[in-house]
Parts: C-alpha cells; sequence; structure tokens
C-alpha cells in the first residue's frame, strides 16, 4: 500500500504525489515524499495551484498556499538581517499575532506549539531549545550521528539526551488532540545532524493533498531552513510521510485535479521551452 516519492523541488515532490494518488484513484496509506531541496519551489506549478485554490474560494476550508505555510513558519516575521535579534524578533511578532491566528483557530497554529507549547501552566519555546542543542553539538565538533531528543509529550526532556540521533519537535498532544480530521494533523517533527547537514522528517496522521499539502511542505521547508541558518548549519532533506494522504477527489472531482495536473505539466514544458530559446 505505500509509496515513496522523491523528487528534487517542493512543487515537482507535491505534484508527483498527487498523479500518484490520482493514478490510485483514491486514498492510500504511508505516502513518503522526500524533497531533496525543500525551500526550492516550481512557480510554474504554484502558480498552477495557487490558480486552482482562488478560483475554489468559495469553499471557507480552501486557503492559499501561503495561508498553509505560515501556520507552520511565518516566513514574513523571520528577518535574517536584524542577525541576533532575528528570532526574538520572530517570537515576538509571532506572540502578538497569537490573538489573530486564535480567531481562526481556537487550538491556535503549529508554529505556536512550537515556540510555545503549553505544559502545567508554563509555555515551552521547543525551537530555541533545539537551537541551542544543535549548536552545543557543533561546538563539539561533532558533524555527524549528533542531536538531541525531545520527547513527544514533555519538550522537557533531560539534557542526557544530548549525544542522540534526532531531535524530536512535539505538536501532537496525547489525549487531547484525538479528532480524526482536522487541526493537528501533523503528529510529530524529527530533526538529525548528519555531515553537518539538518535533515527533517514530518509525520502527518491525514494529509489532504489539495487544501493542505503543498503548503505544509512549503512551511515544514522553511522551518528546517531557519533552524539549520540559527544553528550554524546547512540545509538537507525534508521528509514528510503521510499515514493517510487524501488526494480530495470525493471534493473536488477527478476531471478537474487530472486538468490541474494536467495544466502543471503543460507549464513546466512550456517553461523549459521558454528558456531553451
Amino acid at each position: 500500500m505505500g509509496a515513496i516519492v522523491s523528487e528534487e523541488n517542493t512543487s515537482t515532490s507535491w505534484l508527483n504525489a498527487l498523479e500518484f494518488l490520482l493514478e490510485k484513484g483514491r486514498d492510500v496509506v504511508n505516502l513518503a515524499v522526500l524533497i531533496h531541496k525543500p525551500v526550492e519551489e516550481d512557480q510554474t506549478i504554484r502558480q498552477a495551484l495557487d490558480k486552482f485554490i482562488a478560483d475554489r474560494r468559495a469553499d471557507r476550508s480552501v486557503e492559499p498556499v501561503s495561508t498553509v505555510a505560515n501556520t507552520i513558519f511565518p516566513i514574513a516575521l523571520y528577518i535574517p538581517r536584524l542577525g541576533p535579534d532575528a528570532r526574538k524578533h520572530l517570537y515576538d511578532m509571532s506572540e502578538l499575532a497569537r490573538p489573530v491566528s486564535r480567531r481562526r483557530n481556537r487550538c491556535g497554529t503549529y508554529f505556536e506549539r512550537l515556540v510555545a507549547w503549553p505544559l502545567e501552566g508554563e509555555t515551552i519555546n521547543q525551537l530555541e531549545k533545539t537551537i541551542t542543542r544543535i549548536r552545543r553539538v557543533l561546538e563539539r565538533d561533532r558533524r555527524t550521528n549528533n542531536s538531541l531528543e525531545l520527547g513527544v509529550s514533555d519538550p522537557r526532556d533531560d539534557e542526557s539526551f544530548a549525544d542522540a540521533g534526532s531531535v524530536g519537535l512535539a505538536v501532537y498532544r496525547p489525549g487531547r488532540d484525538n479528532r480524526i480530521m482536522g487541526f493537528p494533523c501533523l503528529s510529530h517533527i524529527s530533526l538529525s545532524l548528519m555531515d553537518g547537514n539538518l535533515h527533517m522528517t514530518a509525520v502527518y496522521r491525514n494529509h489532504e493533498f489539495i487544501r493542505r499539502a503543498y503548503g505544509n511542505y512549503l512551511g515544514l521547508g522553511r522551518l528546517l531552513s531557519f533552524l539549520a541558518r540559527e544553528s550554524g548549519c546547512q540545509i538537507g532533506e525534508l521528509m514528510c510521510i503521510s499515514s493517510h494522504a487524501d488526494p480530495e477527489i470525493r471534493r473536488f472531482g477527478y476531471s478537474s485535479l487530472r486538468n490541474l495536473v494536467e495544466e502543471c505539466r503543460r507549464s513546466i514544458t512550456s517553461a523549459a521551452e521558454n528558456l531553451a530559446n
């Protein structure tokens, strides 16, 4: 039942995964998508999807790719030119914006859980703890098989895990986030440092490929880029595993989704021909 899609950038990875799902003609379990360059996009594919979504915005559950990506990493709030103050600015601005995001989703966003994990009357900034720990590993000149482990239910895990093989970021709260559909579909984020490159694996229990998947890939890639930059290492690969992948044929119709894929393919061909000329 499972399958692996491996592509260079976010756009072609999403497109090939969607095409695979349409060939199956149904939902699929255990779909793994490996993106080698997760911060790169093919704008012709992105534009085709953006138009497809814009034409269906009457459905309030259909949101722009940028909106979905920002729930994982609000890219406009991160300003690298601020140098050492860039992270604080990001955290402060996201806190100021939190009441607005809470009006849209009372559970908050994925990014909120990463920087303000609710635990026993306080909040934990998992990203800041992760950056600090990765820097510590790099300072020890350990560029391979060095990392940290954060528990799924308690990000304040013991420092003794500082030499383990992966870093976990918790977004799913056991005992509370038990809805079959809806937020949070992202269950876990794991990070691994290998040869100075920071890699990410994200697990989704349910993944809707038109309304969410592209934006999720984009947001995760930006989050990975942020962590790598702030930790002082290079960005590696993104692996996204969908325990249940839904091509959303019932919502949008098989023909319209096939047309979307064909439009993306035509756009790629046209762009390549224009580049050749």
